[in-house]
């Protein structure tokens, strides 16, 4: 996004049909325009992750983190393995969203780091993947796995449910199990904070975006660049493409009508998800210095190296002085 901000990206806006714009999820054109005010980009594919679990040893999937937790307990006392894993690598971006929705912020309307300023909502984030990990309510893997080197655990049945990306379905399970076991697996929204009960959630969403290059001395040639762009993402090319790729429409309405989507239980719970609030985070280069020190900080309290305190004290400190180094 740094780029969009110097200005080299041209504004599609005046380029796109009225009424264009508006046939994406509504998150899209908000976060593009959040930079400089212009749609310097849209947007291919997106996915955000779900909760994946066996119909036939998971009859109702927990809804809220305090249920989750109470369930791998029951669970770890009367089964075999564990209940569910999660991704160590992936699990900050699994709750981005709803640090700020109950009520946290990443950084200010100056991109300054003020994470800390909401330490409590972090540690009430944070705090339940650590007791996970030290409680043995999850494989002791799950302090290092990302969304695929997880997968292992769940091709061996060492978990009846797991976190991941919402096209693991094709890209992990129907590869890699039998039919018959395949046939076994869904997916649910994530579960959520308690104190988000009856309010809106936030579900962090991925993808590629494409733009094209401002060219105020050949403005043929941004033009033609821009109705590329548009090509390559109105309807019909999102429907084909994203079929090929395994990948999330950006237009609800492709996803609505096309009766491959419309089939796709996955798909239909992705959707979802994205128009109860598609999150994408803030577009500041400070968010990234934040991300991974809480990241590194997540790991270093799970694995039992520090307390999560010393570990959030550690990223302030770095994140303080990164984004010092950052800012000059």
């Amino acid at each position: 996004m740094d780029w969009q901000a110097q200005g080299r990206f041209a504004d599609l806006s005046k380029y796109l049909p009225e009424g264009e714009e508006q046939q994406f999820f509504p998150f899209i054109p908000e976060y593009l325009r959040s930079v400089n005010g212009e749609l310097g980009a849209l947007w291919h594919n997106t996915d955000t992750p779900l909760f994946f679990y066996r119909t036939d040893q998971v009859e109702n999937p927990p809804q809220t983190w305090e249920e989750l937790l109470a369930w791998a307990a029951e669970w770890r006392e009367n089964n075999r393995g564990h209940a569910f894993t999660m991704p160590y690598q992936n699990y900050m971006q699994l709750f981005t969203g709803n640090f700020e929705r109950l009520g946290g912020q990443w950084v200010d309307a100056d991109g300054a780091p003020t994470a800390f300023e909401n330490r409590e909502i972090l540690v009430s984030i944070m705090q339940p993947f650590v007791d996970l990990v030290q409680n043995d309510l999850v494989p002791a893997q799950a302090v290092l796995n990302d969304h695929n080197t997880q997968m292992p655990l769940v091709y061996a049945a060492d978990v009846a449910s797991f976190f991941g990306n919402n096209n693991m379905h094709i890209r992990a399970l129907q590869p890699n199990l039998p039919p018959e076991e395949y046939d076994l697996w869904a997916a649910t929204t994530l579960p959520y904070p308690e104190a988000l009960s009856g309010q809106q959630r936030a579900y962090t969403a991925g993808g590629w975006v494409i733009a094209a290059v401002r060219r105020d001395d050949d403005p043929d040639r941004e033009a033609a660049a821009a109705q590329w762009v548009i090509h390559s993402t109105n309807p019909t090319s999102q429907a084909v493409t994203n079929k090929a790729g395994g990948w999330l429409p950006t237009r609800p309405g492709v996803i609505e009508n096309d009766p491959f989507y419309q089939e796709d239980t996955f798909i239909q719970t992705t959707l979802q998800a994205l128009n109860e609030h598609g999150y994408v985070p803030p577009a500041a280069p400070a968010y990234n210095i934040i991300f991974a020190a809480l990241t590194e900080a997540l790991q270093s309290a799970a694995s039992g190296e520090s307390s999560l305190d010393d570990a959030l004290n550690n990223a302030e400190t770095r994140i303080n002085a990164e984004y010092a180094d950052l800012v000059g």
